[in-house]
């Protein structure tokens, strides 16, 4: 099923762009604010994510196909989330350890991808200069997402637990608005919801007795973002 949401992404995209470089395209940065669960700080709560304000960056590939203000939209974006430090007690609960603390654990990041297509309505203002003028879309498709892996070494170095967590797909979709300015800025805000998708994990630990213990662990996490970006476009 991985596998198959890959391709499929990557069918989109490039069945987007096909005939896009004739009619535009815009690269962005991105500030993506964590919303609902993904935010989420509380240790007692299980969809609690503890993920930080991330950023990233974007491209868009426009086709002019529908009409004048009706177009085609194509879209890769990345956004990388830093992580609060209570949640290694959330990975610590996976694998029945009470051993570790704060000061002993690394934590990664959550880096999330996302292909998907849609329509984008776009009216430019001022119809002879076009030079400024305003945008709302909506696109579905597909998102690849890393958990934050996790490291824990007792400070005698006799016990460790490391979870490394595979590569997880779910569908996404999102919904934006913004503006554009001197026809060459763009500045707007997009909700982007990654449903709940299910990590799966290789929990590898040991004990301080010589006994190496391997076992299979799993995550949900809803992982949905407003985010603010600012880019330049070319049509």
């Amino acid at each position: 099923m991985k596998n198959y949401l890959i391709v499929l992404g990557i069918i989109i995209v490039l069945s987007m762009s096909s005939n896009v470089f004739a009619q535009g395209f815009t690269f962005h940065g991105t500030f993506a604010f964590p919303q609902t669960d993904f935010k989420n700080d509380k240790v007692g709560d299980d969809g609690s994510g503890f993920a930080n304000i991330g950023f990233g960056g974007g491209l868009e590939f426009l086709s002019s196909e529908m009409g004048k203000k009706l177009y085609w939209i194509g879209s890769l974006n990345f956004a990388h989330h830093s992580v609060g430090d209570d949640l290694y007690q959330k990975f610590d609960a996976l694998g029945d350890s009470v051993t570790a603390t704060k000061a002993d654990v690394e934590l990664e990041a959550f880096n999330c991808i996302a292909f998907t297509t849609g329509v984008r309505f776009k009216n430019m203002f001022d119809r002879k200069k076009k030079e400024f003028g305003m945008y709302i879309d909506g696109q579905i498709g597909m998102s690849m997402i890393y958990a934050p892996d996790y490291k824990y070494v007792s400070d005698d170095g006799l016990t460790d637990e490391i979870i490394k967590w595979d590569l997880s797909n779910s569908f996404v979709f999102s919904v934006g608005a913004g503006f554009i300015m001197w026809s060459k800025v763009l500045i707007g805000v997009k909700y982007v919801n990654m449903l709940t998708p299910e990590f799966d994990g290789q929990l590898e630990s040991n004990d301080g007795l010589g006994n190496l213990i391997e076992k299979d662990v799993k995550l949900k996490q809803s992982v949905s973002t407003i985010s603010i970006n600012l880019g330049l476009t070319f049509q």
